[in-house]
Formats: C-alpha cells, sequence, structure tokens
C-alpha cells in the first residue's frame, strides 16, 4: 500500500470534506460528544487549518486515511497534539505513527522541543 503523507492543503475542500468525515466516524463510537454531527467536525477541520497549526493528512490514491494536527503553546516550544485520527479501514498499518514522526520532524524544525497530549473530563 502507497499512500503519502503530506501538509493539509487549506484550499482542498475535499480533501476537508473527508476529513471531516474521517474524524466524525472515528469518534463516533467511543466519544460521541466530541463531534456530535459532521458540520461539527467540519467546523474543527476548519479551525485546525489555521496559519499558526501543522496539520499532516495522510492520503492513498486521492483519499484522506489518517489526520493528525498540532496546536502550538508556550510560543512554539510546546505543541498539543490534536487531534489524530486514523480509517478503521487502514488501522494497524503503521499510518498514525509515521504520521506522528512526521508532524514530530516539522516541528522540531520550527524550534519547538516537546509535544504533549491533553486530556479532557468529558467522561
Amino acid at each position: 500500500m502507497k499512500y503519502d503523507i503530506i501538509d493539509f492543503p487549506a484550499e482542498n475542500r475535499d480533501f476537508m470534506n473527508q476529513t471531516a468525515a474521517l474524524l466524525f466516524n472515528g469518534f463516533k463510537h467511543d466519544h460521541p460528544q466530541a463531534w456530535p454531527t459532521i458540520e461539527k467536525a467540519l467546523e474543527e477541520v476548519r479551525d485546525a487549518l489555521t496559519a499558526e497549526k501543522v496539520n499532516k493528512i495522510a492520503v492513498l490514491d486521492n483519499k484522506v486515511i489518517g489526520w493528525v494536527g498540532a496546536i502550538p503553546e508556550y510560543n512554539g516550544i510546546s505543541w498539543e497534539l490534536h487531534p489524530l485520527v486514523g480509517d478503521n479501514e487502514y488501522r494497524s498499518r503503521g499510518i498514525g505513527s509515521k504520521l506522528v514522526a512526521c508532524l514530530e520532524e516539522e516541528i522540531k524544525n520550527m524550534g519547538g522541543i516537546n509535544i504533549f497530549l491533553g486530556s479532557d473530563d468529558e467522561n
């Protein structure tokens, strides 16, 4: 399986819609309150595509199969990983690991020194 990891092209509406569906479907069973509708998921994708944030997607045959993003904190020294989601059909193939590794490399090149995971108290 040959897929590419690329910077998320903010102008690509098809990728935005695919990523919103990926986010919605990826969380709807275990955490349905996170993005309860596809519209809320699309809002999250649009918000993530701001200039300060870093976003990478995994693409296979023009289909988005994974997404990782990061939000800068502490003047870009630290970054919060948000979100990380993959297509259930392609799980356990190392796509998420590769997405995170590419994200780490970009943040390192930008002067970041760590990436952290936050947790919510929703559950």
